[in-house]
């Protein structure tokens, strides 16, 4: 699976952009990318969905669905 990790103000998340990746079960990969002894290690995995309107959802370690925590627009996804 290809991915990227980026970090930020103690936070750290694995995106994975689905128009080149399949995930089947996030919840799961979720688990596995965010132990941080035995995976990637990260906070969560937020998975990018449609360039049109920024389709990302946010799985946490736990693994929930999550809500993101900020109310300003998020970026704009430009794999080039």
């Amino acid at each position: 699976m290809k991915f990227t990790k980026m970090h930020g103000c103690g936070n750290d998340y694995v995106y994975v952009n689905l128009f080149e990746e399949k995930i089947a079960d996030p919840a799961k990969v979720s688990i596995a990318v965010s132990d941080r002894h035995f995976g990637i290690g990260s906070d969560g995995l937020i998975r990018i969905a449609s360039q049109a309107a920024f389709n990302a959802s946010h799985f946490t370690h736990l693994p929930i669905l999550a809500a993101f925590c900020s109310p300003r627009p998020m970026p704009t996804w430009n794999p080039e």
